[in-house]
């Protein structure tokens, strides 16, 4: 086949179609459960993204009306916080495995109400930005923002108790390939006992035949206020581990759980008395709180309990520290790096002790714990 133009001159012409995109096209992507992080391990936040088939698709108007949602009011502090809620501002985050890029983000927005309420963010895990905020004063409907941003992770932040959003549906397509997976490395199963734990006291004994002579792993319930400064309060506190303000002599208890073969996580609770002063309460169902006319979301606020926290693992964690670093009693062995457990908990937060004292250490200025 040829062509020939007015002078003439001829050429050739191609009897085989062909073309190019014009680029790729944004579709409904697939969110499974596996994708979502609750950054606040508080209710379920898989119900934002649990409904993909009721949702429907609402970018082209045939979205459907959900039923679930991550419900995050009450559980209140209480005085003089009671108007403050645990888990606020609360986010959870998707993680596509991959970069895409994010054109649209359609939520389900319900009856509630709340400035700045629901906020969708581009970016990583501790470097996130904004991509759009919305109050939520709709009434059960979809609405969306655009986005417009190449990302591997989605996060939704939720302000108040009025930001209720009963599904997300996320438009995009992926602009490179997932890594892949890694190569599965034999592992050696457990016996059970040290497989499953318990919850246990200082108190409950080795001896056999008694609840502790059945597992191996072992939640150790630990109050703050057993150790703590009677007196005197942050920064001037002291600690008292052995014996303790209890009277529990947690060097010996720790040295014989770990010598016994058990795994020990203290889980750090409750408050000093001196604390309980500035707040008003001792509430051993409520987390960690921060002293009144403080943030909840200001590293700066947990000061006192990094502080205690990088005491309490100073003396039994792996790493011995300098003696001038230790705030303990009088009469108290000036010892550290007792090497006595594995992990320490603290709220709803798990640290591991890798680093020990050096580590937990740094929470005093730039970690909230």
């Amino acid at each position: 086949m040829k062509t020939s133009d007015e002078q003439p001159n001829e050429s050739a012409l191609s009897n085989v179609a062909s073309g190019t995109t014009s680029g790729a096209v944004a579709q409904k992507m697939t969110l499974t459960p596996s994708m979502l992080v609750n950054e606040i391990a508080h209710e379920n936040a898989g119900t934002l993204i649990d409904e993909q088939t009721l949702a429907g698709d609402p970018m082209n108007g045939t979205g459907g009306a959900p039923t679930t949602g991550w419900y995050l009011f009450g559980k209140k502090y209480a005085a003089p916080h009671e108007t403050e809620s645990w888990w606020l501002p609360a986010s959870a985050f998707l993680d596509f495995g991959a970069k895409y890029h994010i054109t649209k983000v359609y939520f389900y927005d319900t009856n509630g109400s709340a400035t700045n309420a629901f906020t969708v963010s581009t970016g990583e895990p501790f470097n996130w930005t904004a991509a759009f905020t919305d109050n939520l004063v709709g009434n059960n409907l979809w609405k969306n923002n655009n986005v417009n941003a190449d990302t591997r992770y989605l996060r939704f932040t939720f302000a108040n108790a009025g930001a209720i959003v009963k599904e997300v549906v996320v438009y995009g397509y992926p602009i490179e390939e997932p890594p892949a997976p890694p190569t599965p490395v034999g592992t050696t199963r457990p016996v059970m006992e040290e497989f499953m734990g318990m919850n246990a006291f200082f108190d409950d004994t080795l001896d056999p035949g008694d609840s502790l002579d059945v597992l191996k792993v072992i939640r150790e319930y630990h109050n703050w206020d057993w150790e703590a400064d009677l007196a005197n309060t942050y920064p001037n506190d002291l600690n008292s581990f052995n014996p303790s303000s209890s009277g529990a002599d947690f060097d010996t208890y720790y040295t014989d759980m770990i010598n016994a073969g058990y795994f020990v996580s203290p889980a750090h609770k409750a408050t000093p008395g001196w604390m309980t002063n500035w707040l008003g309460t001792n509430d051993y169902n409520t987390p960690w709180v921060v002293p009144t006319g403080q943030s909840a979301t200001n590293p700066a606020s947990y000061a006192s309990r990094a502080d205690h926290l990088f005491q309490f693992v100073a003396r039994y964690g792996s790493t011995a520290v300098a003696d001038g670093k230790l705030k303990l009693d009088a009469g108290q062995p000036r010892v550290s790096g007792l090497d006595a457990f594995i992990t320490s908990r603290t709220g709803t937060r798990k640290t591991a002790i890798g680093a020990t004292a050096k580590r937990i250490g740094r929470l005093t200025n730039t970690r909230r714990c």
